[in-house]
């Protein structure tokens, strides 16, 4: 589902001691959000916290909706960069939102050594399955990890009195502006799971609120604006096909039904520039298909 990343900027860089303290950092211990542009290359560090008290560390955290099998490397990559910025330890932690990002490839470390010895990798890194937090332990902490209730260890049947406990906490804890993004958050990882006539259903009472929620509208245009791009590209290749069947009947007689709907249902801008090439050099339809 898109959207996941904007959907957990919020939780995270809102309330990022409530993240901290889900795993494991004492309450009351100083935690600040850090500058986390490691841009110098292609995986980015999506959360990065600063956690104080006498032995100061950073915590990475990186939320993750989707199998990849090259995790391991990733965020050995990507901890290694963030201990050369921040000058300190690095935690890094994997949030597996949804059971489709777990595989063989989450080992929660990164290993290798050189056949020449004297050169030896053992990074570690942990895995947290949020479908595995018992939905209690998260109703009992902090708000901003509050979205991740309906997609933990809870039942279908279990999720709108879920909701109803969630928005009684959001009401009386939290500004109708952070309790938007929030909401929406909720939104995007229910929709993981489950289908979307279903988040919608469950999160109807809070639908208005959402839509007060940038994040939100940000998803909203993304969506959008992938539709109008789709559509763009659909319609650009139908009318390619079109000049196609014109000028092929011109020069090569006119097409059957069935080499029409062939030449009507390709999308592939190479191919059609392929046959607009190869038209005036062909005898026949069968000849241009390569039928």
């Amino acid at each position: 589902m898109p959207g996941i990343d904007l959907a957990m900027k919020h939780p995270i860089t809102d309330f990022p001691q409530d993240w901290s303290e889900l795993l494991g950092v004492p309450r009351g211990t100083p935690v600040r959000v850090v500058d986390s542009d490691v841009s110098t290359v292609a995986t980015l560090a999506d959360r990065v916290l600063e956690v104080g008290g006498p032995d100061p560390f950073v915590l990475h955290l990186e939320p993750q909706s989707y199998y990849d099998k090259y995790i391991d490397i990733r965020m050995y990559e990507g901890n290694g960069r963030l201990t050369k910025r921040h000058r300190m330890c690095v935690h890094t932690c994997v949030l597996l939102l949804d059971r489709a990002a777990w595989g063989r490839g989450n080992t929660g470390q990164y290993r290798d050594k050189s056949p020449l010895g004297g050169c030896a990798i053992d990074f570690r890194y942990e895995v947290l399955k949020v479908w595995e937090l018992p939905s209690q332990k998260l109703l009992s902490s902090g708000v901003g990890v509050l979205p991740l209730a309906p997609v933990s260890k809870v039942s279908k049947s279990e999720i709108p009195d879920l909701v109803k406990r969630m928005a009684q906490r959001f009401r009386q804890e939290v500004p109708r502006a952070i309790e938007a993004e929030l909401w929406t958050a909720t939104f995007v990882l229910v929709g993981l799971r489950y289908n979307q006539a279903f988040a919608q259903t469950v999160l109807q009472g809070v639908r208005d609120i959402m839509r007060e929620s940038s994040t939100y509208q940000l998803i909203v245009d993304e969506g959008r604006s992938a539709g109008l791009a789709e559509g763009l590209a659909k319609g650009l290749a139908k009318a390619r096909a079109e000049d196609i069947l014109r000028i092929g009947t011109k020069r090569l007689g006119k097409p059957t039904r069935k080499t029409r709907e062939t030449v009507l249902s390709i999308r592939d801008e190479a191919r059609l520039d392929d046959l607009l090439d190869r038209i005036l050099d062909v005898e026949s339809w069968r000849q241009l298909l390569g039928e």
